[in-house]
């Protein structure tokens, strides 16, 4: 699946796209907390679904200018956007690692710019 990924700001050199064979797009969840009361039951508060409460995997094999783009990215730039068949959104990266040849990134959506 092919993934686009780009700074939010403008920048020359910030955005690539990505050949993954096998995103991991997340559960999808809602944003339920529950808490124990004293007489033994419990309360939750459900306050429904949201993109952000996601967490998307990326895992594939990088080249030099996936790796020098996507390493721009995590040091100029606080925000992303990812396209994805899923849609488009306001991403942070939480981490970028290589391992084996096997480039691992970790994006946490912020919120849903379309369908």
């Amino acid at each position: 699946m092919l993934i686009s990924l780009c700074a939010k700001q403008f920048d020359l050199a910030g955005s690539c796209m990505l050949e993954v064979p096998e995103p991991d797009f997340g559960a999808t969840a809602r944003r339920v907390s529950r808490v124990a009361t004293l007489d033994g039951n419990a309360v939750a508060n459900d306050f429904g679904y949201s993109d952000a409460d996601r967490t998307i995997s990326l895992s594939w094999i990088p080249s030099a200018a996936e790796d020098e783009t996507i390493t721009r990215l995590i040091r100029y730039h606080d925000r992303v956007v990812v396209s994805t068949k899923t849609g488009v959104m306001e991403c942070v990266i939480d981490s970028y690692s290589i391992n084996a040849g096997r480039a691992r990134l970790v994006i946490l959506p912020l919120s849903r710019m379309s369908e």
